[in-house]
C-alpha cells in the first residue's frame, strides 16, 4: 500500500484485496451511521410520531414541592379497605418534598403511603450510596417494571407499588390489617385513582 515503509513485510495480492474489501465495508458502515446520526436518509423520512410519554416527564422548572402542596394532594380511599377507615393525618409526616401517611380503621393500619420528591437534596445524595442505604429514595433511580396509565410503575413480588409521576414517586403498600385482603392489583387500582395529571405538574 502507498505510504508504507519498504521495511514492512510484503503482502500477497490476496491479502491486499481482502484488506481493501474490509476497508470499503467499514467505510460504508461509517457513512450509514453518520447519516443515521444526523437524521439524513436517501429517502424522505416519515414525520416523527408524537410522544406518548409526555405525561411522565418531570417538570422542567421549579424546586422541591412545598409542604402545603404535598398536603393538598387528594388521597383516594383504597377500595379494598373498610369504608369506616380514614387517612390518619394526626400521625402523618409532612415536609417539603415528603409526605408519609397511613390509612387506618381504628388501630388497624390497612395501607401505608409515601409521596416523595426526587429533587430533594437527600435524594440526590442517595445516588452516591449503595441501594441498601438509600431508603425510599432508591425508587428515584430504580428501573420500572411496567406502567400504569402511561406512568412508569415499579412492582415487587409482594404488594409494594411505586408510581413515577413527574418528579414525584408515590409508594403504596399494604399494612398489617390489609395482609391477605388487599393484593397488588388493588394497590395498583388505588394508585390509578389519583389525579395523576395534576400531580405530574408539580
Amino acid at each position: 500500500m502507498s505510504g508504507q515503509s519498504d521495511s514492512r513485510p510484503s503482502q500477497s495480492g490476496t491479502e491486499r484485496s481482502a484488506r481493501r474489501r474490509a476497508a470499503a465495508a467499514l467505510t460504508a458502515i461509517a457513512v450509514v451511521t453518520l447519516l443515521a446520526g444526523t437524521g439524513c436518509s436517501s429517502s424522505k423520512a416519515a414525520p416523527a410520531a408524537k410522544s406518548t410519554t409526555a405525561a411522565v416527564k418531570p417538570a422542567s422548572d421549579g424546586g422541591v414541592v412545598k409542604t402545603a402542596q404535598m398536603r393538598a394532594i387528594t388521597l383516594p380511599r383504597p377500595q379494598a379497605a373498610p369504608a369506616t377507615g380514614k387517612w390518619d393525618e394526626t400521625a402523618s409526616i409532612n415536609s417539603d418534598g415528603d409526605r408519609q401517611i397511613a390509612f387506618v380503621d381504628g388501630t388497624d393500619t390497612w395501607m401505608s403511603l409515601h409521596i416523595l420528591d426526587c429533587r430533594q437534596p437527600l435524594a440526590k445524595a442517595g445516588a452516591k450510596k449503595p441501594p441498601t442505604e438509600q431508603g425510599d429514595f432508591l425508587y428515584c433511580y430504580k428501573a420500572a417494571t411496567g406502567s400504569l396509565k402511561g406512568y412508569p410503575l415499579f412492582a415487587n413480588e409482594a404488594t409494594l407499588r411505586v408510581l413515577t409521576v413527574g418528579n414525584l414517586r408515590i409508594l403504596a403498600d399494604i399494612g398489617i390489617a390489609g395482609d391477605g385482603k388487599i393484593d397488588g392489583a388493588a394497590v395498583e387500582s388505588f394508585l390509578g385513582s389519583f389525579d395523576l395529571a395534576s400531580i405530574a405538574k408539580l
